[in-house]
């Protein structure tokens, strides 16, 4: 028998390239490739370009430019005769649109292993505190948990009054949601008796989390209360009391609730989506509050009018919002719609107008009303979300009350009011720039401006682009981050100034006053004089006969104008020496007369407020926070990924069947590159990708690929019929702002609370926050992209396109 190995020489590594029974195959294919080929040509449907006749003989070929320059070179090459080289060439060829998604995924796979093997992404649960109620201790002892149907033995990891981490064997299969009863059994622990095991006898619990570890399965447990037993919890909450000095705290647990609580301030310091809070009840809803971030300002900047103020009353529009907010509530669970919001270049009225999904007929006809306002109004397009508030646990709101509690303790109850009020918290996200990217892919096909106007008049009823929205009042505007939070107690008091600038004095009264802040009113209306970031000087002529120190110029800058009220606010500008002094002398000057000085109340309440706001627009979030920072090297990456207690479906999606979340089609320099050069070009602090993707059946594999790296309109076609066909698919809007400007001195505020907890965690904490570079989140907007996207040809080019798992 001959040498198998003498049939694989093309895949021994060791075999000489030169050896005969290579060459021989070699000539072989030579010689295949050379022949005649008796086939036809039909490029339709496998090429980006447009198809035309060719006649070659007495076949005719369907070929594109590009396939048609291989033809005739190698008809040129080969005297005439069509080959099967050329053949394989013109159908396999680098201009093919599968040659083309075969090198992006290819080139996706690599970016993804790539973003896998350069980083581990910290996952940071939002809404921790909402999982430790109360404070939890560190306890090991053996118990049994009992469902209707098994039995199973854990052991404790952390134990509160009210909640429990049990440990059980991995290979058991448990639900949020379900109810177990506990019994303790481990007689060998000091710190359960006897009589603690009979009273501790199949206590019902509630499983609110289910974690995942390398061995073993994590269930977090919460009390369930009932008539019945009141008695037994009584007795264990007696018991945690009493021992309560023998057990050590958790201290891990309270670590990760304040690290976490920084990065929910970090995500609401720089979230580019604006949050709406309302009030709903008989039927009628009411905007509270808006959410201002440094990161949302260019959207918020939309909304401000000719004289400074901002109307969002398109955003309280009773006519359609109340029955949205009502199908939340009901449903327990988050509910969009579309909105346009427009104003009409030709119309004197500088209003705006708004049209929601719920008041068309049907919601196709957003297509049409995109294109026509396209040439008649300044407009943009939003989705708004809308979730029911979450209420803040007691310890939380006790935490952020505490300023008030201290100084306006009779204050509480309103504060306490304003949030009970809130049932519903929306997600306003801008998609305008998205879909215009998909409407220009529709071209030629775009209606003249008559048949708009017709069809227009036609389908839209008659009052929806002529009238103005009902709204009862504008909302509170809420400020949002660190950067917005007092850094001192500021306290009313009215002193006489003169302010210094270009030479000239300008007449002032404080309104308050802090040991590094102030905040004046003008005698004259002169604040349009002032602009943000100018420096002057400013003489205390109050102070000067029982002051110590030279106050006569002591240099300030200006940090916020408030022309309709003629008012500067105004920070020290320097930190030298003769500050110092001056620091001392203000403190001094507080301190001595703290019994008649009263604290700004409105300056704390909305401190608290803005924070129990931030608490409720995290704990509904549907988007996927991203933090990004910078490498040793100073290449970006994701740092960390926020992650709410409920989860939500484009969290689902980026998991794969390990349940591991993907990120690697972001996490690479070519999207993160991408990413940074936008913001760093943009007005108005923020950037944003969009991102086709669709999961594998076959793999399982998440394949995507940017949309800037698309420049024709038919491969663009031929990527998302390669979705449609998967099934399961998304289109992903990538959207990063870069951070507020934090000073060493907020930075020792925000991370005070962990260095009374742990040094080291907050040294660790410290070097993460010292990294971060721009804060980002994902956001599906598949139904709105294709929705956009849709035209006759297109339908026809795509069949019934939907988005996954909705109807149209």
């Amino acid at each position: 028998m001959a040498d198998m190995d003498e049939y694989n020489l093309e895949h021994n590594p060791s075999a000489d390239a030169s050896s005969e029974p290579s060459a021989f195959v070699e000539k072989m294919e030579v010689a295949r490739l050379a022949r005649p080929c008796p086939s036809f040509v039909d490029m339709r449907g496998k090429v980006a370009g447009i198809c035309k006749s060719y006649q070659y003989g007495d076949r005719i070929f369907h070929m594109d430019s590009a396939s048609q320059i291989i033809f005739e070179r190698r008809l040129k090459e080969n005297h005439g005769v069509f080959t099967q080289g050329a053949y394989e060439e013109i159908t396999n060829g680098e201009h093919t649109l599968r040659h083309i998604r075969q090198k992006r995924e290819q080139a996706q796979r690599a970016r993804a292993e790539e973003g896998k093997a350069k980083s581990n992404i910290d996952i940071i649960d939002f809404g921790f505190y909402r999982k430790r109620e109360q404070e939890r201790y560190e306890l090991v002892t053996h118990l049994v948990v009992f469902t209707d149907e098994n039995t199973y033995y854990g052991t404790t990891k952390d134990i509160s009054d009210n909640g429990l981490l049990v440990l059980i064997p991995l290979n058991y299969t448990v639900k949020s949601g379900n109810t177990v009863y506990l019994s303790f059994y481990d007689e060998r622990n000091e710190y359960i008796t006897d009589e603690d095991l009979q009273k501790l006898h199949k206590i019902p619990y509630e499983i609110r989390r289910t974690i995942e570890k390398t061995d073993r399965l994590a269930l977090a447990l919460q009390r369930k209360i009932n008539d019945d037993d009141d008695a037994n919890l009584a007795y264990l909450r007696e018991a945690m009391e009493e021992r309560k000095s023998r057990l050590r705290t958790d201290t891990k647990g309270v670590v990760s609730n304040r690290s976490t609580e920084v990065f929910e301030r970090y995500y609401a310091d720089s979230a580019v989506s604006m949050s709406l809070f309302y009030g709903y009840g008989r039927g009628e809803s009411q905007l509270l509050g808006v959410g201002h971030s440094a990161g949302n300002k260019g959207l918020h900047n939309f909304f401000k009018t000719s004289n400074g103020q901002y109307d969002y009353s398109v955003f309280n529009d009773s006519r359609w919002l109340p029955p949205i907010i009502a199908r939340s509530l009901e449903r327990n669970s988050a509910t969009s719609c579309i909105v346009t919001v427009f104003r009409f270049k030709d119309q004197q009225s500088k209003s705006w107008h708004i049209i929601s999904s719920d008041q068309l007929p049907s919601i196709k006809l957003f297509t049409l009303l995109w294109a026509y306002l396209e040439n008649n109004a300044e407009h943009r397009t939003f989705r708004l979300t809308l979730n029911p508030a979450q209420e803040v646990p007691d310890e939380q709101m006790q935490e952020i009350l505490s300023p008030m509690l201290q100084y306006f303790p009779e204050e509480i109850g309103a504060i306490d009011s304003i949030i009970s009020s809130v049932k519903a918290v929306g997600t306003l996200l801008d998609l305008t720039d998205s879909l215009q990217l998909a409407i220009k892919q529709r071209g030629a096909h775009h209606l003249d401006s008559q048949s708009l106007d017709q069809a227009i008049k036609s389908q839209l009823p008659d009052d929806l682009l002529t009238s103005l929205p009902r709204s009862i009042k504008q909302p509170k505007q809420v400020l949002f981050g660190y950067h917005q939070q007092r850094k001192e107690e500021r306290y009313v008091i009215e002193l006489k100034l003169e302010l210094i600038c270009f030479d000239d004095t300008f007449r002032a009264t404080s309104l308050d006053f802090s040991t590094r802040g102030l905040r004046v009113h003008l005698e004259n209306d002169e604040s349009d004089i002032f602009y943000k970031g100018q420096e002057v000087a400013i003489c205390f002529t109050s102070l000067l006969a029982s002051a110590s120190i030279n106050l006569k110029k002591v240099s300030y800058k200006v940090v916020k104008i408030l022309e309709d009220e003629n008012q500067l606010a105004l920070v020290r500008a320097s930190n030298n020496r003769e500050d110092t002094l001056i620091d001392d002398f203000f403190n001094s000057l507080i301190s001595r007369n703290k019994d008649v000085l009263d604290v700004d109340a409105g300056d704390i309440s909305d401190e608290i407020l803005g924070a129990l706001y931030e608490n409720l627009m995290v704990a509904d979030l549907q988007s996927v926070p991203l933090f990004l920072a910078k490498g040793e090297t100073g290449e970006m990456n994701i740092a960390h990924v926020g992650i709410t207690m409920q989860g939500n479906e484009l969290l689902d999606y980026l998991k794969n069947s390990k349940k591991q979340l993907e990120l690697g089609f972001i996490d690479n320099p070519d999207v993160l590159g991408q990413l940074m050069r936008l913001l760093k070009s943009s007005d108005e602090g923020q950037a944003e990708v969009m991102i086709l993707s669709y999961r594998s059946a076959m793999s399982d594999e998440l394949i995507t690929i940017p949309d800037y790296e698309i420049n024709d309109r038919e491969d663009r076609v031929e990527f998302i019929r390669q979705m449609v066909r998967n099934k399961n698919y998304r289109i992903l809007q990538l959207s990063i702002s870069g951070l507020p400007h934090y000073t060493d001195e907020d930075e020792r505020r925000i991370l005070a609370p962990i260095y009374s907890q742990s040094m080291s965690h907050a040294k660790r904490l410290k070097l993460k926050l010292n990294r971060l570079w721009a804060i980002g989140e994902i956001n599906d907007i598949t139904r709105e992209y294709l929705l956009a996207l849709r035209s006759p040809s297109l339908e026809g080019t795509l069949g019934r396109v939907k988005s996954p798992g909705e109807k149209w």
